[in-house]
């Protein structure tokens, strides 16, 4: 066998193994925020692909990078792979004992670049390390990950394992048959040699390409479990429909109990076809706020059970999109009996005259029953105690007519600040009270923060009105704590006072 065999079958490794890069590097693009690992096969094929091109160019450029360097590529490479798969399945581990085998192999292959050794010995050393390194691999396809994964390495663990045979073969043909006078005239077994580690690459390429959908389609179908079982066992009526015309394809049990309709007798009918919306207008509303900004977010809506009874929900959407179709996941909590509390305490007279607000009764009867509503549903509820400061010295100034003003200047602010869903009341004098709910502490800061940034613009926009600062503090309800309204509301006027010294102090 001529040199030019040796270097052609070389080139054409180079190829195999760039193409691969391009694969490994695609795949990792693809899946890179699902899945880790791929990023680091990819590496290493590049760095096996750099270590067989210089091996290409041997008797064109010096020992040291055609072999020594080559050599060294080569187990690196493998070694990066190794770790990239060990992230992949999640179960990396130290790498000690391959560090030092890469450490000493380097040495080796330096020390070979000066002083030659038996050529012999040289391949057959490369074959058995590259050997030891991709059986590490088949053992952690095959043995190494969960049990539950087995299925889905097994044939990347093949590839692994072929891989493994054609170093072993190399190693054990090496030692039988010797080798050529030279390393680019070498026998034709390592022509053929060659010529099974690149389709063996190829097939350990091809085998994470499928390992990875695998593990995607596994993901998704977890999520699709996880999806419907929360779309079935939620609190909330629930539907999906589809977007261009409405019509349903799922409810869950908590629908059919708001609205009297059973399951079949919606699947494959339009809300219009039901009649559920009180006023069909309102649906071509929601639709259209969908579309523009994406979701619809606790909008108030009537609706119509199947008897025709008025039903009072807070509606929530979202789109998705699936085989170019669009859907909608709507969301109705029932606020009937919320909304029936509302009149009824209206004609309590539980308004603050001033600012139209609830006054400190209208804001216990409200409140006590969010309690309620809360723990049914799991939300958090929050309180939000207010003062104004400096209200008595604008009294004394100003007169109590331009205290009143302040008053309902700061009223307007908690009005445009908090949601009509939110509970704003006046205790008394220059104290106001804010209750809402939300699913956990996070979003109440949220919520905390736009009212601070509201405060600050209110006060520079202020002009000539009459303005008095705010000093606020916040406290989450709790009922599993065996407390009760009036405690959370203690603990928010603590930290209210709190606020006000410390924006004394920086005053």
């Amino acid at each position: 066998m001529d040199a030019l065999d040796m270097r052609t079958a070389l080139v054409g490794m180079v190829a195999v193994f760039a193409t691969c890069t391009a694969i490994a590097g695609a795949l990792w693009y693809q899946s890179r925020e699902r899945f880790d690992g791929m990023q680091w096969v990819a590496g290493g094929l590049a760095a096996s692909a750099l270590g067989v091109a210089l091996l290409a160019l041997r008797d064109l450029i010096p020992d040291l990078l055609s072999l020594s360097l080559a050599s060294i590529l080569l187990l690196a490479g493998s070694l990066v792979v190794l770790v990239g798969l060990e992230h992949l399945v999640d179960r990396v581990r130290p790498k000690h004992a391959e560090t030092l085998l890469l450490i000493a192999y380097a040495a080796y292959s330096v020390y070979f670049a000066f002083d030659p050794v038996d050529q012999t010995f040289r391949v057959f050393v490369n074959a058995l390390v590259l050997g030891i390194i991709s059986g590490e691999s088949s053992w952690l396809m095959f043995v190494g990950v969960e049990r539950s994964m087995r299925r889905l390495t097994r044939d990347v663990g093949l590839a692994f394992a072929f891989l493994t045979a054609v170093h072993l073969m190399r190693a054990v043909g090496i030692v039988t048959l010797g080798a050529g006078p030279t390393f680019m005239r070498s026998t034709s077994a390592d022509v053929m040699m060659i010529t099974l580690h690149s389709a063996a690459v190829v097939a350990v390429t091809f085998s994470l390409a499928l390992l990875l959908y695998r593990m995607l389609g596994a993901q998704l179908r977890t999520q699709e479990g996880i999806l419907a079982s929360a779309f079935r066992a939620s609190p909330f009526a629930m539907v999906l429909s589809r977007l261009a015309d409405g019509t349903i394809l799922e409810v869950n049990e908590a629908f059919s109990d708001l609205t009297g309709y059973s399951r079949d007798e919606v699947i494959g009918r339009s809300s219009r076809e039901l009649g559920v919306w009180g006023r069909w207008g309102d649906r071509s509303t929601l639709i259209a706020e969908l579309r523009s900004g994406g979701e619809v977010d606790r909008r108030e809506v009537e609706f119509r059970s199947s008897a025709g009874e008025p039903i009072i929900g807070m509606v929530s959407m979202e789109t998705l999109r699936s085989d170019g179709e669009e859907y909608m996941v709507t969301s109705v909590v029932d606020v009937s009996e919320r909304k029936r509390m509302e009149d009824e305490v209206r004609e309590l007279a539980i308004h603050d005259q001033l600012t139209g607000l609830y006054n400190r009764r209208g804001f216990f009867t409200v409140a006590e029953h969010m309690a309620r509503e809360a723990e049914r549903t799991g939300a958090r509820l929050h309180l939000v105690f207010i003062d104004c400061d400096g209200l008595k010295t604008l009294n004394d100034t100003l007169g109590h007519e331009e205290g009143d003003r302040a008053l309902v200047n700061a009223a307007t602010l908690l009005r445009d600040t908090f949601r009509e869903s939110d509970v704003i009341a006046r205790m008394g004098g220059d104290e106001f009270v804010v209750c809402f709910s939300e699913q956990d502490d996070a979003m109440a800061d949220t919520v905390l923060s736009r009212f601070g940034s509201a405060v600050r613009k209110g006060r520079d926009a202020a002009g000539d009105e009459p303005w008095v600062d705010l000093s606020w503090g916040w406290a989450a309800y709790d009922p599993a704590a065996g407390e009760t309204i009036d405690d959370a509301l203690s603990r928010a006027d603590e930290r209210m006072y709190e606020h006000k010294g410390r924006s004394r102090d920086a005053r």
